[in-house]
């Protein structure tokens, strides 16, 4: 593996995303405190379907853009890519509208019409905007604009919700105004708009780079039935207000999303570089395991923090969290290391895979949520995405052993399972001694294990602030 190349791309997300998550962590107090359950359980709601709906009509064309940009040398060449992605981008934007505007006519029942239109298509040219300097090899303006749109959104979240006391619309209005100014900067870097030409626009690349993208975007909307279609199920049988606890607790499970998100878009990167590599076998296999135990280690340390610092960071309405924390940890480290293995199927572009795969998933998750909503509520959901991130994982590690010999070794596997159990045993202790003890220890073990890339690490970050390392 190209050890340095992936420690220096990996620390430039993570110094970005860090912070991201951060101030984002931090904003839980505020939530709990400003919105009740029920306010806030139809943002999460209205959220997750706005990211269900924004990749299947922009034909998460960003994946697309990603992927192909990498089978060009040439600049010349890897703007046509842009300027055709670019025009599926716009005609996403009308059919965005078009959807909403015919959903409000149809069924009235749309609040927030037009906060709800331009979060989608923030979102959506946001995925555009940082895929183009992610692909062009600006991965700090990438990290700095990210930062930016962070702390814009914070600030913006803190006086609407405190000062002006706008609801649930405040969190619309600065997730907008943050994701747009994120594009107005790598705009003005990178000048993309001058760059468009109409005669680089071609019917069969638009058509190429969609039947790549569709897939991954058809994706989408069975991933969609495991946890958007939980948050759905949860408002109409148990209440909004339910929604609102369980939008807390996946709030908590974004430090864990934090660490996949950061190793996968490193290793997407060095993954798709190395495609035409006569050993990528054997990168993606000592990849795969490093991912492994970095999701373990990250599992085991927040779930002990959790119950130390869970009741500092949320107020009493939303204490019903706290009980599922620990299996709403583990099915995002199931789904998380089921995105990472999806990375090695994208870059031979063999998107299908994780298509079957999810949609397997999510009709288990439909079948066995029905099943235990009813009588264990909250907690029946979480269980039912554990078994369907599991299912998903497993059929993903399968399939990658079956077609590129690509496996896990049994003895990582098994301590895995066995460290985990422990520490989900302490966690359901209650003792915030014991685990805050267990945290240190978890600390300790993850230093042992990964201490070469710390150390690599600390000296990269130290060059950077030295000004001596050029990202």
């Amino acid at each position: 593996m190209n050890k340095a190349k992936f420690l220096k791309i990996t620390m430039t997300y993570f110094l970005g995303n860090i912070l991201t998550k951060i101030l984002t962590f931090l904003l839980i107090p505020i939530y709990t405190k400003y919105l009740s359950t029920e306010m806030f359980g139809y943002y999460d709601l209205s959220v997750s379907v706005i990211t269900l709906v924004i990749p299947i009509i922009f034909f998460q064309i960003w994946d697309g853009m990603f992927r192909f940009i990498y089978d060009y040398k040439e600049q010349k060449d890897k703007q046509k890519i842009i300027t055709n992605g670019m025009l599926i981008s716009l005609v996403g934007c009308v059919l965005y509208a078009i959807g909403i505007i015919g959903t409000q006519i149809i069924t009235n029942k749309i609040n927030y019409g037009l906060y709800i239109y331009f979060y989608g298509i923030s979102i959506g040219f946001q995925y555009i905007y940082g895929t183009i300097a992610r692909t062009g090899q600006r991965n700090q303006l990438y990290m700095v604009s990210g930062v930016i749109n962070t702390c814009i959104n914070l600030m913006c979240n803190i006086v609407l919700i405190t000062v002006f006391k706008l609801g649930i619309v405040s969190l619309y209005i600065s997730q907008i105004l943050g994701n747009f100014v994120q594009i107005i900067i790598i705009e003005y870097k990178l000048k993309i708009g001058r760059k468009i030409k109409f005669q680089d626009l071609s019917k069969n690349l638009m058509k190429e780079m969609i039947l790549f993208s569709m897939p991954i975007a058809i994706t989408t909307i069975s991933t969609w039935l495991l946890t958007g279609y939980a948050r759905v199920i949860i408002s109409a049988k148990l209440g909004m207000n339910y929604n609102g606890i369980f939008a807390i607790a996946t709030r908590f499970s974004t430090v864990i999303t934090l660490v996949v998100s950061v190793l996968q878009m490193s290793w997407q990167e060095l993954s798709y570089s190395i495609v035409t590599n006569n050993n990528k076998n054997r990168y993606y296999e000592n990849g795969l395991q490093r991912f492994y135990n970095m999701i373990t280690c990250g599992t085991i340390l927040v779930m002990s923090i959790t119950q130390v610092i869970f009741d500092y960071f949320v107020s009493n309405e939303y204490q019903q969290a706290k009980e599922i924390m620990p299996i709403v940890y583990l099915y995002t480290a199931f789904n998380a290391f089921a995105g990472f293995l999806s990375t090695q199927f994208l870059a031979e572009k063999n998107s299908k895979v994780t298509f079957y795969s999810v949609l397997i998933s999510a009709l288990t998750n439909i079948v066995i949520i029905q099943l235990l909503i009813n009588k264990y509520e909250l907690l029946g959901v979480t269980i039912s995405l554990l078994i369907s991130f599991a299912l998903n994982m497993i059929i993903r590690m399968y399939l990658l052993y079956k077609k590129y010999k690509i496996s896990l070794k049994k003895k990582y596997i098994l301590f895995s399972i066995l460290i985990i159990a422990i520490y989900m045993l302490i966690y359901y202790t209650n003792i915030k001694l014991i685990n805050l003890i267990s945290f240190l220890i978890a600390g300790v073990i993850a230093s042992f294990i990964f201490r070469r890339d710390i150390k690599e690490i600390l000296l990269k970050i130290t060059k950077i602030v030295k000004g001596k390392l050029i990202v």
